[in-house]
């Protein structure tokens, strides 16, 4: 991450790293902890509910491509967070 963090994509901050540790304990309401990491973001917690669609979708967003099935009506990962996405 050293190395990432330091690079020109990061200090523009034309750079997000998503951090995702899924431990499913195959429960109802299983929680997921997914650390988004920004330039402009400082201690941001997002409380909305956001899947591995919302995640998918966002990825779609970024490289201008259509989401993909279900992801089409999840709630974007970027805009939970504020990161809107260049052209």
């Amino acid at each position: 991450m050293g190395s990432v963090l330091a690079g020109p994509d990061w200090r523009s901050g034309r750079l997000a790293v998503v951090i995702t540790a899924d431990e499913d304990d195959h429960h109802e309401g299983n929680l997921v902890l997914t650390s988004v990491l920004h330039p402009s973001l400082q201690h941001l917690v997002v409380d909305s509910p956001l899947t591995h669609l919302s995640l998918s979708r966002f990825l779609s967003e970024v490289v201008h491509a259509s989401p993909l099935h279900q992801a089409a009506g999840a709630p974007s990962l970027g805009a939970a967070f504020g990161l809107g996405v260049g052209s």
